[in-house]
């Protein structure tokens, strides 16, 4: 530790004792750093701090104000990791966003992570055909909602975003109606 501990023992006689810190020192301060009640209290926070994440994120969508939403739904993203959790409604969520400002590859990047932590999840098969179908890659964008209907066949979304894949497939030049 060497430098660093000379610098924090040079600072510490500057700060404020916490009151959750019976042995204020620099070894009590590391003590209590490691235990569980620490731990869990921090826990707290950051479950608390992802809520909010989530809840700026989802106002933020809702008044279009996409860079934004993303945002918070990358910070959201970064605590859920923290708190060893991998919600994919936060991938497909930051997924939209980037569809709704035109960035297909970003957009499918997210969805794919989505669809990778959530395989049995329509809505993530959805999300990687719409950011296919923004990136004119329409026989992705067919297979990707076809195996969203194969998860639910009734969902009547995901059925007219297959139907219109197909018909860009057919019209497109590389589709099937091509010579």
């Amino acid at each position: 530790m060497g430098r660093k501990w000379d610098i924090v023992e040079i600072l510490f006689p500057l700060t404020s004792p916490v009151p959750e810190v019976h042995d204020w020192s620099v070894q009590g301060i590391l003590q209590y750093v490691k235990s569980n009640t620490f731990k869990e209290k921090n826990k707290e926070i950051m479950e608390k701090n992802l809520a909010d994440l989530k809840v700026k994120g989802a106002y933020s969508f809702k008044k279009k104000e996409y860079w934004a939403a993303a945002f918070f739904y990358c910070e959201a993203i970064e605590i859920a990791s923290m708190l060893g959790s991998d919600d994919a409604a936060l991938f497909s969520n930051r997924s939209l966003c980037f569809l709704r400002l035109g960035i297909g590859e970003w957009a499918l990047m997210e969805a794919v992570v989505a669809q990778s932590l959530r395989p049995e999840w329509p809505k993530a098969y959805y999300r990687v055909g719409a950011a296919c179908m923004l990136l004119k890659e329409y026989e992705k964008a067919c297979q990707a909602f076809m195996d969203g209907l194969q998860l639910d066949p009734t969902n009547r979304e995901m059925k007219e975003a297959h139907r219109e894949a197909v018909d860009c497939l057919r019209k497109s030049p590389f589709g099937e109606g091509s010579q």
